[in-house]
């Protein structure tokens, strides 16, 4: 059979074709294209020329060729051949753009499955790599579930399982995972999907199954290439466990088997395991490291982080400066923020408020701080505000807290400090307000009991006495187990307001706990109160003991009423008991008496009265020479003639007492000379009398005592001066005479000796 000259030419290409000699086939082809513009052969002879060039490594003249062909020709066996190259041309250059459609248009023109597969996968690819990860995902799982003539069904799988794990649905993307680890026979392939499990596993809770895949695959054979990922798995998994000795075990060992992508992740472990172990210094070593050998990646900025705050937990004592040199490599601005933070921790921390403010108050703007840390931002600057005497900034600052974070759980701290603020600048009333703001929705906080006291203490200084009174009550209630100087004045105050209000009863037992509780700072005030109290419930027993406690306590001075009351008061039952005979207690009461009106003896408040009481208990007690120094006190501020008369008959009777006759000789004419006429008259003349019989002049005694007689008709003096005149007459042995002198009395004061008589019969014997 004779050819045509264009079948002629076609066969020479041919036969270089067939060959593989591409180089010779290509000019051959060229010159038909050249000769035969329009020849029947043309699609044929355009791939061909393609393909020779794609085969001598002519990228761009072969690229030219199938171009042309795809063109020229819509249909035809050549179609889906020559997209594919082009798709694969573009791919090697990474023109993933360009050798998408190409692909897709070898995916359906293809005729042979095993291409037509292919095409679909590097489709998925080039999408990928463009990012359409979705159309991807579906173009992988199209394909793992071609299971014949499929060359790139376990890379599909694999690559299906990777965009499954990246969009979130984790226990898919695992079970995908390992079917592939099981399937394949491609033992590096097996051995990168046995890590992946693992990891996944770990990811998804199965610690204990995910430790063992990531230690089988370290034996397993290909799994050089992923043998640091699985190392990384299983020390993240000890990591994760605070298994930090192993973390740290575990780097010591295989450090050099990490390569680039895992070793910052690997580092980054290894050096918080050791912050955890609290070897700072390691840990710090270690971040550096990292910084320094990956200075580049966002590893090195995120170490760098990281060795600040450890050294932040170790307290170093040079953090500050680190710190400024940290800020000074100009770090992201999440970092840069989270840096200052740190920096006004610190200062914070070492109590640097004026320093600390201006950095928290730049830090409040970032973008970057989240609620919860705002929150806790604006808390530190609020009291470093407080701290540095800015009360409107603290206000201010506490305010934005409490109105932008109403359920913080400093709110109630803030409150408080705010009140503080508040009261600083004198706005008394909005410190009460945000403190009973506190008391009242906030009753389980721990500042609510400070509040409490403050509302009372600022109810007290505008002298609302019942608000302040029951502010206190409620924290006794409240606060039951309070027992230090805070519950001291609680009960200070109630009781105090009680005792204003005439409340004695009521006053005792807080006051006696003011005391109780905090003796320094109430003693005094809370002592006088209770003697107080107890005075004016007339209870002299307890108030003599209250005094008995003040001045063995230490206390200054008992005020005078108090002394007066109880020693006037028990000089009182004295005379009492005395006149009813109970001498035991008369005697006991004298006592008493002298004890407490001694008190005021010394004392330039001391009144006449207490002096002569004093005197007169003393005189029944014995105890002349205290009574006689009373008495003289006594008529040193007495003027008038008929109590100054008294006092000197007083004094006289201790001078008896101390046989200090002359001197109560004088006191008696003295007191004569005052009172010339009366009963106090006739008293002074039977003191007199005393003077004779106390120095065994019966004789003269009893002149002197029936003068008496003679001079005033008195019941209460009278019979008693004759009964002395008697009973000295019948000692100077002038018997006669007291007979005489008896029976005149008895018919002139029958009634007396009746009574005499009758108090005689009932005395016991």
């Amino acid at each position: 059979m004779t050819l045509t000259p264009d079948k002629l030419q076609l066969s020479i290409a041919d036969g270089f074709y067939s060959k593989n000699q591409f180089d010779r086939a290509a000019p051959e082809y060229e010159k038909y294209l050249g000769i035969y513009v329009g020849g029947t052969d043309k699609q044929t002879v355009l791939f061909r020329l393609g393909e020779s060039y794609f085969r001598i490594g002519s990228f761009n003249a072969a690229r030219s060729s199938f171009q042309a062909l795809l063109d020229q020709f819509s249909n035809g066996e050549f179609i889906g051949s020559a997209a594919y190259r082009l798709g694969e041309i573009y791919y090697q250059e990474k023109n993933y753009n360009a050798a998408l459609p190409f692909f897709r248009k070898a995916s359906v023109r293809l005729k042979d499955p095993k291409l037509a597969n292919a095409a679909k996968f590097f489709t998925g690819r080039c999408l990928e790599a463009v990012d359409q990860k979705t159309e991807a995902r579906r173009i992988y799982e199209e394909l793992v579930g071609i299971t014949s003539e499929n060359p790139f069904l376990e890379k599909s799988r694999l690559s299906y399982a990777l965009l499954l794990k990246e969009t979130g649905r984790g226990p898919e993307a695992l079970k995908q995972m390992q079917i592939l680890a099981q399937g394949t026979e491609n033992s590096e392939l097996k051995a990168q999907a046995t890590v992946y499990s693992g990891l996944w596993m770990v990811e998804l809770g199965q610690n204990a199954k995910g430790e063992a895949e990531l230690k089988r695959a370290t034996g397993m054979p290909g799994v050089e290439k992923w043998r640091d990922v699985a190392q990384f798995g299983l020390i993240q998994l000890a990591f994760n466990a605070d298994k930090h000795d192993e973390v740290v075990a575990a780097w010591k060992s295989h450090a050099k088997v990490f390569g680039s992508e895992t070793r910052p992740q690997v580092m980054a472990l290894v050096a918080k395991s050791y912050a955890a172990l609290k070897q700072p210094e390691e840990a710090s070593e270690i971040f550096a490291q990292i910084t320094e050998e990956f200075p580049t990646t966002g590893f090195a900025k995120e170490a760098g982080f990281e060795r600040l705050k450890t050294l932040y937990r170790a307290e170093h004592p040079n953090l500050l400066a680190e710190i400024d040199q940290f800020l000074a490599t100009n770090p992201e601005e999440q970092k840069r923020d989270q840096t200052l933070l740190l920096k006004a921790e610190l200062l914070f921390k070492k109590q640097d408020f004026p320093a600390a403010a201006p950095i928290y108050e730049g830090i409040v703007k970032s973008r970057h701080l989240t609620g919860v840390l705002r929150a806790e931002v604006l808390t530190k600057l609020g009291w470093c505000y407080l701290q540095t005497k800015d009360n409107e900034r603290a206000v201010k600052t506490y305010t934005e807290l409490i109105d932008g974070f109403a359920t913080f759980k400093s709110i109630p701290a803030a409150l408080l400090h705010r009140a503080v603020a508040h009261l600083r600048l004198n706005a008394n009333e909005s410190a009460i307000k945000d403190l009973r703001h506190l008391i009242d929705r906030h009753p389980k906080a721990k500042e609510r009991e400070q509040a409490v006291l403050q509302v009372a203490r600022l109810l007290g200084q505008r002298s609302d006495n019942p608000g302040m009174m029951e502010m206190f009550k409620l924290y006794l209630r409240d606060y039951p187990n309070a027992t230090g100087p805070e519950a001291a004045e609680a009960n200070f105050w109630i009781g105090s307001v009680a005792f204003e209000n005439k409340a004695y009863k009521e006053a005792v037992g807080p006051l006696k706990k003011a005391i109780e509780g905090n003796k320094e700072e109430f003693f005094e005030r809370a002592s006088v109160r209770l003697m107080g109290s107890h005075l004016n419930l007339d209870d002299k027993e307890a108030c003599a003991a209250e005094i008995d406690a003040y001045l063995t306590g230490g206390g200054m001075q008992v005020p005078y009423d108090v002394l007066h009351g109880v020693g006037a008061g028990f000089a009182d039952e004295a005379e009492k008991a005395a006149s009813e005979e109970q001498m035991d207690i008369a005697l006991e009461k004298h006592k008493r008496a002298v004890k407490y009106l001694g008190l005021l003896a010394g004392r330039e408040d001391a009144k006449p009265l207490d002096l002569r009481l004093l005197g007169r208990s003393a005189m029944a007690l014995g105890s002349h020479e205290q009574a006689a120094k009373a008495f003289t006190s006594f008529l040193a501020v007495i003027k008038e003639p008929l109590p100054r008369a008294e006092g000197l008959n007083d004094l006289a009777q201790a001078q008896i007492g101390l046989k200090q006759f002359a001197e109560a000789q004088t006191s008696v004419n003295d007191g004569l000379a005052l009172q010339p006429v009366g009963e106090v008259n006739a008293r002074l003349r039977i003191t007199a009398g005393d003077i004779q019989a106390a120095q065994g002049k019966w004789d003269e005694a009893a002149k002197i005592y029936n003068s008496v007689t003679v001079i005033i008709d008195d019941e209460n003096i009278t019979p008693g001066a004759g009964e002395k005149a008697v009973d000295a007459y019948r000692r100077a042995g002038l018997e006669e005479e007291a007979k005489k002198l008896l029976n005149r009395l008895q018919s002139r004061y029958p009634e007396y000796f009746q009574n005499k008589k009758a108090r005689t019969a009932l005395t016991p014997r």
